[in-house]
């Protein structure tokens, strides 16, 4: 019975959560329910939404970044800083490219020398904001620019779009997990590092790639946030680590590796937006949110824990 249940909650407490919130704000605030913050929640969760797809990947892979939470923010202040320098096409790509060597430089340290990667991204953190911070001067720099603000702002059908935007990686996620090669090896990977390695799966190749993508996201999520609020500062995109870590255990993706998936990340995103939006629209402290946010997490952690020891048990024969 308590299996049942912790299978259970393990597979949909996310929709749950996202229904008791739906049903709590059905009776106390029936007004939420509108088009408008339909659109909302959907431009609200794209931008951290695609970093969260490149997390998803990652921690099947039985790995995580830290290092997100200052990628993007830099890349936002990169974007202002050269597009009315060298263009916008130039500047995407070479916001791009640094995120891409970021990561690698990560992957590099993870993959390569098999140092910890709490350890290597939280130092890649610190590194990143402490020269975004020199470069910038702790200020934020304007961006404004025509095509930018209608691509930031602009929507087809009412749906913005940043958001197609985050749809569209959701796709090529799922696709890139299930349907091929590296998807594959990646869920291997996370599962049993060893065994993936005695079936000759480049594993080293695997973990540093993680890293790449999640860089490359990161940078790519910078680009479209500087297009959306004009300006590039240090602040955008600071507690972007939190919640797509967030998004992606609670959606269902073990921490320890090998499994999970994009589209229940999404829904991670989706509860995680509405908590922020109902918060905003009953006028209640901030805090709480990050209590909840983080009960939920934890309860998750400890579900995914104590799933992981009862299939190790089983399969010792105990």
């Amino acid at each position: 019975m308590i299996k049942r249940v912790s299978k259970f909650c393990k597979s949909y407490l996310v929709i749950v959560c996202i229904a008791v919130l739906l049903v709590f704000m059905a009776i106390f605030y029936p007004s939420y329910f509108s088009f408008s913050t339909f659109k909302g929640l959907l431009i609200q969760i794209s931008v951290y939404g695609i970093v969260a797809c490149a997390m998803t990947i990652a921690i099947i892979g039985g790995e995580f970044d830290l290092s997100v939470g200052s990628i993007l923010p830099f890349s936002t202040l990169l974007f202002a800083y050269l597009m009315p320098r060298i263009g916008i096409f130039a500047s995407i790509v070479l916001i791009l490219i640094t995120g891409g060597v970021i990561g690698a430089v990560n992957g590099f340290f993870v993959s390569i020398l098999k140092l910890n990667a709490f350890i290597v991204t939280l130092s890649t953190m610190l590194a990143v904001e402490g020269i975004m911070l020199t470069f910038c001067n702790g200020m934020p720099i304007p961006a404004v620019n025509q095509a930018t603000r209608a691509f930031g702002t602009g929507n087809i059908g009412g749906i913005a779009y940043i958001a197609i935007l985050f749809f569209i990686c959701v796709l090529i996620t799922h696709y890139v997990l299930t349907k091929t090669a590296f998807g594959r090896n990646v869920f291997a990977t996370g599962g049993n590092y060893n065994v993936a390695e005695y079936a000759g799966i480049s594993v080293k190749k695997i973990k540093f790639l993680l890293f790449v993508i999640l860089g490359f996201a990161s940078a790519f999520a910078g680009v479209l946030l500087t297009c959306r609020l004009q300006a590039g500062s240090p602040l955008y995109g600071s507690d972007v680590s939190m919640s797509v870590v967030s998004a992606t255990v609670l959606g269902g993706t073990s921490l320890p590796g090998g499994r999970g998936s994009v589209f229940r990340t999404f829904l991670g995103m989706v509860f995680i937006g509405m908590l922020s939006q109902i918060f905003t629209h009953i006028n209640a402290y901030a805090y709480l949110q990050q209590l909840i946010q983080g009960a939920v997490v934890v309860a998750i952690v400890i579900l995914d824990a104590w799933n992981n020891r009862k299939r190790e048990d089983e399969l010792a024969g105990i």
